[in-house]
């Protein structure tokens, strides 16, 4: 018996995330490689790198609101591969429009050897 075709599954949802979705972007701190030269004063050493991404927002269902884990103004957002060079990872920050928010959770959605998208759980 041969395996599912997962590529056309992930090709409809990025259709989907490109047609219904919204721009946001993906912001991650990476190695400058620099360290400001000065070794009594080396600075961060890392830079605010932007990764554009398409989403979808929504809320959670208030049975899964508890106060700790799941906060009642937490947002769901499901996040298109499409174009995405990273993996998104909760050490990342997810900028929609002018708010940043906090990634608290990130799963892909891998049901055989190809992602089909990231869930995300946000705090702002």
């Amino acid at each position: 018996m041969s395996g599912f075709d997962y590529t056309k599954l992930k090709g409809s949802a990025q259709r989907l995330l490109k047609r219904f979705g919204k721009p946001a972007v993906i912001v991650r701190e990476e190695d400058s490689g620099g360290g400001g030269g000065d070794p009594w004063d080396p600075g961060s050493g890392t830079v605010e790198v932007e990764h554009p991404c398409r989403i979808v927002t929504g809320s959670f269902e208030q049975s899964l609101i508890d106060g700790s884990r799941v906060q009642a103004n937490d947002l769901q957002v499901t996040l298109s591969t499409e174009g995405l060079t990273i993996t998104p990872t909760t050490a990342d920050k997810l900028k929609i429009g002018d708010t940043s928010y906090s990634i608290i959770a990130c799963h892909a959605v891998e049901p055989g050897e190809v992602v089909l998208l990231y869930r995300l759980q946000i705090r702002d």
